[in-house]
């Protein structure tokens, strides 16, 4: 997965690992929120990236991908600026991401949101849909990044 955040490019290792456990204190009652993600790469598709999260807080600034982005909301609530508008993104809900999006957000309330992405080059995405000789930027959009359709959402989630 590269990422771009204020326009400057960060690349993407050849094999790479990460995790990320956060505990901070907390002022609502004592509580200890707890942040976690797993970032995990795939030989099954050359590119293909996974990651699993859990952020009680976790504040993104804006950012886009190089790859496309599919995933899901597992739990909680999401808010994201993406497209001009914010949205509140909860359990359940199918996030579509094209490269080069710009997005930003973070918790959508105190209890945070655990979600899973793929992160898939245009590349890759094109040999799995056997298309290398189309563009592939000219074939797929969306219409929308977020959408509800628990098919969809249940094919993703057995995916991870």
């Amino acid at each position: 997965m590269s990422c771009r955040l204020f326009a400057v490019p960060i690349q993407r290792p050849k094999v790479r690992f990460f995790s990320l456990n956060d505990r901070r204190r907390s002022n609502k009652g004592g509580r200890t929120p707890m942040n976690s993600a797993k970032l995990e790469f795939h030989a099954v598709s050359d590119g293909l990236d996974v990651l699993n999260a859990r952020y009680a807080h976790q504040p993104f600034l804006k950012h886009s991908h190089s790859e496309y982005v599919f995933g899901i909301i597992r739990a909680g609530l999401h808010k994201v600026w993406c497209r001009g508008e914010w949205w509140q993104v909860g359990a359940g809900t199918i996030a579509t991401l094209s490269p080069d999006e710009p997005h930003f957000g973070g918790n959508g309330n105190e209890h945070g949101w655990a979600q899973t992405m793929f992160y898939v080059p245009e590349t890759t995405l094109q040999d799995l849909v056997g298309r290398s000789d189309a563009p592939l930027d000219t074939t797929l959009h969306f219409e929308t990044p977020f959408h509800r359709d628990e098919t969809t959402y249940q094919l993703l989630a057995r995916a991870t």
